[in-house]
Order: structure tokens, then C-alpha cells, then sequence
């Protein structure tokens, strides 16, 4: 049993639905966006009958993921992980059609631990991916010097994933929140590396989608990932994110040491 989601308990109408690489999302009054989300990918790890779907990733740079380190607690980097996008849906057991990159090595933050902040791990892929073409892009994580509380925010996943049902990613209205009324609702142990977000309608984050960005309403940065909640899919509910602008200094050290040929 692999870790997919960490809960404190037990450690897009608009949900938006993305059936191409680039997307039109719409509302009630009609198409609000066009929205390019080649930039997330799905993390699984090798079992003995295929893979098995882990965490949700973005892309950040050619032959880099950026994904949550809890991710890893029970799965180690040695293991057969590797990385599949270049579509919007995902079927587990479906050929990937060369979409599939292997994981050659894992960073995970030397100070994480779990619910203690600074979830966030690092995975070089090979080959690299094929940034701007039709298939991959990435996601902005570095023009930003914080994360605006109280605003709009869209979370980025594919919801609950089986073996057998296609699904496509959704794309979920979220709203960010202080770290005050975040600790009002229980949530003692968030840091200065979390970022708080409830979940507005349809559904919250699931098991499955730990790693999954948290993204402007105009989905041109990156502004969290997805760490832990209380909830499993709950409307309403607050969930706990990464907040990468914490973690720049840590991120672009070393992402410089992944991007070296």
C-alpha cells in the first residue's frame, strides 16, 4: 500500500474537465479560458502486474517534476518510479505511447517531515521532456514572492484513480486562506512553509492527488501543492499546500544541480 495522500486523521457546473493538452473552461456565461496544462504529470511507481498511479507532479524545467517528498515515505527513490504525461487523462493499464519518462533520481528536502512542512521533492526524468511542443509545457514556479491569502485559486488532479476508468483531469475552484483562520480550524501544525486553501464546490483534493498544483485563476503559476488534509474529496473542506514561494532558494539550488548534462 503505497502513500498517496498524507490526512491528519490517518497521517471544475466548474468542475472544469480538460480533455486536450490545451483546454477551453468554461462557466455558465461560456468559454473563460484557454488552458494549456501540459505542465502536469502523473507519478507512478512499478508493481508487479504494471504501474500504479502515486502522486500528482508539474513540470518545471525540461527533466525536472516538482511533487510532494511525502510521496516517497513509503516508496523509495530506488524503486522503479517514473513519470507519464503529454495528455490529459489518465487509464492506468493503457499503453503510453512513449510518454512515459524514467525517474533517475529523487530530491526530497532534507528538512521535511510529515505534517512538519517543506513537503516537497525534486524528480530528474530521462529522457527529457519536449517543453513548448504540443504535448509539454511547464508551469511557472519562480515569479512569485508569495502567495496572495483570501484569493482565487484553482487545484489541479484527477481526482480518484482505479484501474480501469479513464479519467481527465479536473480542474477545481479553491480559495486561499490566512494562516489564522487555517489554525481557528484545527490545523495546529501548519508552518511558514504551508499555504491553506478550501476547496469552494463540487469537490476537494483526493487520495491520489498529493504533489498537485495550486495555480492563479489565469494558471501561470504555480503557487502550491498539494500536501495534506482532514478530508477525502470534501467540498468545503481546507487542505494544506507546499507554499513554494517558501522553498525558492531550495528549489533553484537544486534544481541547478538536476539541470547539469
Amino acid at each position: 500500500m503505497y502513500v498517496k495522500f498524507i490526512f491528519i486523521m490517518f497521517p471544475l457546473s466548474a468542475i472544469f474537465q480538460a480533455t486536450n493538452v490545451y483546454s477551453s473552461v468554461h462557466n455558465g456565461s461560456g468559454s473563460v479560458a484557454t488552458v494549456r496544462l501540459g505542465f502536469v504529470v502523473s507519478v507512478q511507481v512499478k508493481v508487479s502486474n504494471g504501474y500504479d498511479h502515486l502522486c500528482v507532479g508539474s513540470i518545471i524545467a525540461e527533466n525536472v517534476v516538482l511533487t510532494a517528498a511525502h510521496c516517497f515515505v513509503k516508496v523509495s527513490p530506488r524503486d522503479q518510479i517514473s513519470v507519464v504525461g503529454g495528455r490529459n487523462y489518465l487509464k492506468m493499464g493503457e499503453s503510453t505511447n512513449g510518454r512515459r519518462y524514467k525517474v533517475i533520481k529523487v530530491i526530497k528536502h532534507e528538512y521535511f517531515y510529515p505534517l512538519m512542512g517543506n513537503d516537497a521533492a525534486l524528480l530528474k526524468v530521462k529522457p527529457a521532456f519536449r517543453i513548448n511542443s504540443e504535448e509539454f509545457a511547464k508551469i511557472d514556479i519562480e515569479d512569485c514572492l508569495d502567495v496572495p491569502e483570501d484569493e482565487d485559486a484553482f487545484f489541479i488532479g484527477w481526482g480518484q484513480v482505479n484501474a480501469t476508468t479513464k479519467k481527465y483531469l479536473e480542474l477545481i475552484p479553491f480559495h486561499t486562506i490566512t494562516m489564522a483562520k487555517c489554525r481557528q480550524r484545527n490545523f495546529k501544525r501548519i508552518t511558514k512553509t504551508d499555504i491553506c486553501a478550501r476547496a469552494l464546490k463540487f469537490r476537494g483534493a483526493c487520495d491520489g492527488e498529493s504533489g498537485g498544483p495550486l495555480v492563479d485563476t489565469t494558471f501561470s503559476r504555480q503557487w502550491g501543492l498539494l500536501s495534506y488534509g482532514k478530508q477525502i474529496c470534501s467540498t468545503g473542506s481546507i487542505y494544506v499546500f507546499t507554499r513554494l514561494p517558501s522553498l525558492r532558494d531550495w528549489i533553484k539550488k537544486n534544481l541547478q544541480k538536476l539541470t547539469v548534462p
